[in-house]
């Protein structure tokens, strides 16, 4: 059995709930004159701490935000798309044709001077048979304490820093 503290004195015997100039308190029966008894406290059997341990486990789990992720290309789009174009013996000019885009955008696609927009790119694999598009976990940034240095600027960096300037 947990002993329940009086709110008023600090016995550990409190086995009342008062209403107190319109608080609902726990009291022992020293104190119950104070405010008008509602009921008795219930009593309820001490929690174990493994048991603690597994309802907080429990709780983080649901709470837990779903993985956020992101599309990317591969890290060697052009040399892929290079290759294969060329495994197929096929031209800039034509494979470009065929993209509907411009041969000087593929060339630059192929060089990685230039990253195509999704649609081009699932176009390229269509025709390649190929993945070129991948998904990455995107990981939240934190702010610790007061370490902005890589975090975003917020309103009150912009009025410390409109601050600093005058």
């Amino acid at each position: 059995m947990i002993l329940v503290v009086c709110e008023l004195c600090g016995a550990k015997n409190a086995t009342l709930k008062l209403n107190v100039e319109g608080s609902v308190m726990t009291a022992c029966h020293n104190c119950k004159s104070f405010g008008k008894v509602i009921s008795k406290v219930e009593q309820t059997k001490p929690v174990r701490p493994r048991e603690i341990k597994k309802v907080i486990e429990a709780h983080n789990q649901a709470v837990e935000q779903p993985v956020e992720t992101e599309e990317v290309l591969v890290d060697d789009y052009g040399k892929i798309i290079k290759t294969l174009r060329e495994q197929r013996k096929m031209k800039q000019e034509d494979f470009a044709k065929k993209l509907r885009i411009k041969t000087s955008m593929l060339s630059n696609i192929e060089t990685q001077q230039f990253e195509p927009k999704f649609d081009t790119v699932r176009r390229i694999e269509k025709m390649l048979g190929i993945k070129l598009i991948k998904k990455r976990i995107v990981e939240k940034q934190k702010i610790n304490d007061f370490n902005t240095e890589n975090a975003e600027p917020t309103i009150g960096n912009m009025i410390k820093f409109k601050t600093r300037k005058n």
